[in-house]
């Protein structure tokens, strides 16, 4: 994810993302994000699936963090968010807030406890370095899908070659983690394959691109599973 004031074009991917990791929630995998470990309290039927933010970001500067959970009892969750630094703004979702990072450089935390109608608790945290070194992130350009028909549309049970194509301002070396709201995803550099598996519905291929100092950014690619062929 990009730091800075997030655009409706980002506003709407993150709504994406929720509606369909909740669509797919038995067969998502382990979530994109700068912390991808698992929850600090893993409760039956109350997961944190990931928390994402940057690992970097400038004095004063401005980044959303969000939060994605599952709860198998589907009750209503609520979030207690806390900053070892910096304010914290709660957005109109819950699970997403804005944090200003402090005017001071350093290491900072972000914590987030999320409680369900049974009073079960799951906690999950991410460290963020405030500096004031410049930091570039790197850009991706394009997610495609190079075999899919009309560019988005799939079949179960079918492999496809997602691309994505990415650059760094600053010319550094790139490693990419992929992942996928259903079927089964294997990454090799900038290209990765896809097998669909038996589900259908829309899935989100998400990846994760990283320069060799740390810089992160995010892409994603919504493809439909057609049902039928």
């Amino acid at each position: 994810m990009k730091t800075g004031n997030l655009c409706s074009h980002n506003k709407f991917l993150i709504s994406l993302a929720i509606m369909i990791i909740a669509a797919v929630l038995g067969s998502a995998c382990n979530a994109p994000g700068t912390t991808e470990q698992p929850s600090e309290e893993q409760n039956s039927g109350l997961v944190i699936r990931y928390l994402t933010a940057p690992e970097r970001m400038q004095p004063s500067e401005v980044a959303s963090i969000l939060c994605i959970a599952t709860d198998e009892s589907n009750s209503d969750l609520s979030y207690e968010w806390s900053a070892t630094g910096g304010e914290i703004e709660i957005q109109n979702e819950p699970a997403e807030i804005i944090w200003t990072a402090p005017d001071n450089t350093g290491n900072y935390t972000v914590t987030v406890v999320i409680t369900n109608i049974e009073g079960v608790k799951a906690t999950k945290s991410v460290d963020i370095v405030v500096t004031s070194e410049a930091s570039r992130p790197p850009v991706v350009i394009s997610m495609t899908c190079q075999n899919c028909k009309n560019v988005i549309e799939a079949s179960r049970f079918s492999e496809y070659v997602i691309k994505c194509d990415a650059s760094s301002p600053d010319d550094r070396a790139l490693s990419y983690t992929w992942f996928a709201t259903t079927g089964k995803i294997t990454g090799n550099g900038a290209y990765a394959n896809w097998f669909t598996g038996g589900l259908h519905g829309n899935t989100l291929i998400t990846v994760i691109v990283t320069d060799d100092k740390g810089n992160k950014t995010e892409g994603y690619l919504a493809i439909n599973v057609n049902c039928c062929h």
